[in-house]
């Protein structure tokens, strides 16, 4: 068998390229799309990609470029290609390793990244003016013997979206706003400026003034210059997928079925081929290639989402159902987050910057304009944020042991048709909802009993509409149906009656050879925060 190469750490904030090559780890090569960047002299280019997608390792493998290290790229596409490996003058930011949360701190901390860059460069720049001068400064000492500069930003919006309900914010955004606009600037004397982050530029506003800063975040020729296409997944990861599928115990098309599942599906543009998340991927093969678990999640701070989530009471099924018109993507700004009138569209949007939630397919309406629908990209991360979500709902279900068997619990039951058994442990986990939360209306139960539904991998449409009327939750659980109709503070044997009178069951009739429909209304109490009552009727 052919030897080998070790796998790439790319999931640490700190990817070097170099490193990586020289300790023979292995790269899946994206050097034909820097090609294509850099080959346009003075070409400004900003990427918005979640983190841990491997931006940094773009950024290190650029900067090994522009400083003339042709030997590390022995091998690789770019060193076929038409380019002149010269060396340039290098200005590289990591705001990923910024701890600052304030405008001065801010400041400061650019402003000693400024002096470091100069005396790496046996250059100096004055000290104790505005970071902003000290860049315009530095650029023009960089250049004055007749070499462009290459400038590159990672992590650019790190600093603001770690803060954005800080009273600094804004101030932040207005030191960087002064700080990039220096960029433009002095365009004549940049060869190349390569500005990556999770949040797309156009929502933060830090680059208002840069309009000569090209946004290829939803560009379908750059579609893939992050992740693993398929085809790269089995060319590069061949040797380990041979190695795996006897531990496995999986036929190589099923192993490979298992991996498209749980990791594949990110979708950048529309119509774009899907990709593997190369964090998890890695992992997933480090790990010994058998075990599919949950491996990018675990690299994420899922507080912020969860706590909007529970505050726009976002349903799973429902609104990941709604469209998303394109202008609502591109002007959405985080620090809108911080307002009382966050909505779930605003949710979605910070979503699928963050990578929970990707495109599924794209629509045209009426009127010429684009949208698009969005979904969880596969199991993992689907698994993972309705888990969450769950647990944002029910916190005292603090032990994820205790959590897992009450879903499991709660799966069984649906599966097999036990509704006493499925409504004793829907008990148990609304029981666990503290009770300072605080519970505003039917929606909530609803939003939370669908999520539960959603976790546990059964087929869950919330808010169905028929010619009647609108059925509250429709759960499709392998050989059982349930139409659900949900009141509080009311009889279940007004939900029933509901559901008979208005035929809700009456479009999934041709499904009675098969499956046992279940014709169920669920009574909550709001004194007792619980299921107070339940009747049911089979078809």
């Amino acid at each position: 068998m052919k030897e080998m190469a070790n796998l790439p750490v790319i999931q640490t904030s700190n990817s070097s390229f170099a490193l990586l090559r020289k300790s023979g780890q292995l790269y899946v090569d994206k050097t034909a799309f820097l090609h294509s960047l850099i080959s346009v002299n003075g070409a400004m280019c900003f990427f918005s990609r979640p983190r841990r997608f491997g931006k940094t390792l773009a950024v290190s493998t650029l900067e090994a470029i522009f400083q003339g290290k042709r030997n590390l790229f022995a091998g690789l596409a770019i060193d076929s290609l038409d380019y002149e490996w010269m060396v340039y003058p290098i200005i590289h930011i990591d705001f990923g390793e910024c701890p600052e949360c304030t405008s001065s701190g801010l400041k400061s901390w650019l402003s000693r990244k400024m002096l470091s860059i100069a005396a790496s460069n046996s250059l100096k720049i004055e000290k104790g003016i505005d970071p902003s001068e000290q860049l315009s400064n530095l650029i023009d000492a960089l250049s004055s013997e007749g070499n462009d500069v290459v400038v590159l930003i990672d992590e650019y919006d790190k600093v603001l979206s770690d803060h954005i309900f800080s009273a600094e914010v804004e101030k932040m955004r207005d030191v960087l706003g002064n700080f990039y606009q220096v960029i433009k600037s002095h365009g004549s004397e940049i060869r190349f400026a390569f500005i990556t982050g999770v949040t797309k530029y156009a929502k933060l506003s830090v680059f208002s003034k840069m309009n000569n800063l090209k946004d290829y975040s939803m560009n379908r020729k750059y579609s893939s210059m992050f992740g693993y296409t398929q085809e790269e997944l089995e060319s590069n990861f061949s040797n380990y997928i041979d190695q795996s599928l006897a531990s496995a115990s999986l036929s190589r098309s099923d192993y490979l079925k298992q991996l498209k599942i749980h990791y594949d599906g990110y979708r950048f543009c529309d119509d774009a081929e899907p990709l593997y998340n190369p964090v998890s991927i890695g992992n997933f093969f480090e790990d010994g290639g058998c075990r599919f678990d949950d491996y990018w999640i675990d690299t994420g701070n899922m507080k912020l989402l969860m706590d909007l989530s529970r505050k726009v009471d976002f349903n799973v099924a429902s609104d990941l159902d709604e469209p998303m018109n394109q202008d609502s993507l591109n002007n959405f700004d985080i620090t809108e987050l911080a307002s009382q009138n966050v909505t779930s569209s605003d949710l979605k949007s910070l979503l699928f910057q963050t990578g929970y939630l990707t495109i599924r397919s794209n629509y045209l309406d009426a009127f010429g304009s684009h949208g698009y629908y969005l979904d969880f990209p596969n199991l993992e991360v689907r698994r993972a944020f309705l888990f969450n979500l769950a647990m944002a709902y029910a916190p005292n279900l603090e032990d994820r042991v205790q959590a897992g068997n009450l879903i499991s619990m709660i799966r069984n039951s649906a599966s097999e048709g036990r509704t006493e058994q499925l409504i004793e442990s829907l008990r148990i986990f609304l029981s666990c909802i503290p009770y300072d939360i605080q519970i505003k209306n039917e929606k909530y139960y609803q939003s939370l009993l669908v999520c539960v539904f959603k976790l546990l991998g059964l087929i869950v449409q919330s808010e169905v509409r028929t010619s009647s009327g609108r059925i509250d939750a429709l759960i499709d659980a392998q050989c059982q149906m349930y139409v659900i109709e949900f009141k509080i503070d009311r009889s279940p044997d007004e939900a029933l009656l509901q559901i008979k009178s208005k035929d809700y069951c009456l479009p999934f009739m041709h499904m009675k050879l098969t499956k046992t429909i279940h014709l169920l209304g669920i009574a909550f109490d709001s004194s007792k925060r619980n299921i107070s009552d339940w009747k049911e009727e089979l078809i």
